[in-house]
């Protein structure tokens, strides 16, 4: 319940009279059990579904409810617009109609700037705002959400230099564009769920621009204790002492930042 009004709280989803979820999102993962069933039934949001199987086959029928009944909030992981976008740009009816989506999330994989701005290019003349797109982050452990980017901003990017990364942990701004560098995500864009404290175990790129990128951590009612019988470390799966749940390894967060 905690994570639950932290989603479609001030500092989540901001959940306002008149919206509407539309969802293709799988039930045995937990943005879709959690962020796209649980937390509209916590909201008494209304909802429309569609099966991930027919979103696979059919990326448009995902954009047409959400023009037909006006949807405002929808989440997909970044290869859910790219589907969209190869498989639907050749189908965009006239009337398709994507201006009351106001939240267009990104989370549950590696958030690619390149899909979002070919998304946003294709559907720009139906009426999608590039702005509306929130990137987030989450983790099971904590039950699902950690962070949202503010409203408004669209995503926001660093590029930062891959074989320093890679070499040396070091998030260092890339001078120019050659082959060694990458896009990551800006991590200080972000503000935390309700009832979640983060804290950065080492500093970040935008923050300190010569900082070591390491992990972050944090602190929520709903931290697991446990979320396996297999032997894990425990440092990747369960709270510290202190009741801080280490976010991710160092080596993945790049991928998976929001």
């Amino acid at each position: 319940m905690a994570n639950l009004a932290g989603i479609t709280g001030p500092a989540g989803l901001e959940i306002v009279s008149g919206d509407r979820a539309v969802s293709w999102l799988p039930l045995y993962h937990d943005m879709g059990l959690i962020g796209f069933l649980m937390a509209p039934l916590s909201a008494q949001l209304s909802l429309d579904y569609i099966t991930p199987r027919d979103f696979a086959r059919r990326p448009m029928q995902w954009l047409n409810l959400i023009s037909r009944n006006r949807g405002t909030i929808a989440y997909s992981p970044s290869f859910g617009y790219d589907l969209a976008t190869r498989r639907a740009a050749n189908q965009v009816t006239a009337d398709l109609d994507l201006s009351s989506w106001r939240h267009a999330g990104i989370g549950g994989d590696m958030i690619r700037p390149d899909v979002l701005d070919r998304f946003a290019s294709t559907f720009e003349q139906s009426g999608f705002n590039r702005k509306a797109f929130i990137p987030s982050y989450g983790m099971a452990e904590v039950c699902l959400a950690i962070t949202f980017s503010p409203h408004g901003n669209g995503v926001r990017t660093d590029t930062i230099d891959r074989a320093a990364l890679a070499d040396s942990q070091r998030a260092q701004p890339a001078a120019e564009l050659p082959t060694s560098t990458a896009p990551a995500a800006s991590c200080c864009a972000a503000r935390c769920c309700r009832a979640i404290a983060s804290k950065c175990v080492a500093r970040m790129a935008r923050c300190w621009p010569t900082a070591m990128w390491d992990a972050s951590s944090c602190a929520a009612p709903a931290s697991c204790r446990a979320i396996s019988a297999r032997p894990k470390p425990r440092a990747t799966c369960c709270p510290t002492t202190d009741g801080w749940t280490p976010a991710i390894s160092a080596t993945r967060w790049p991928a998976r930042s929001w």
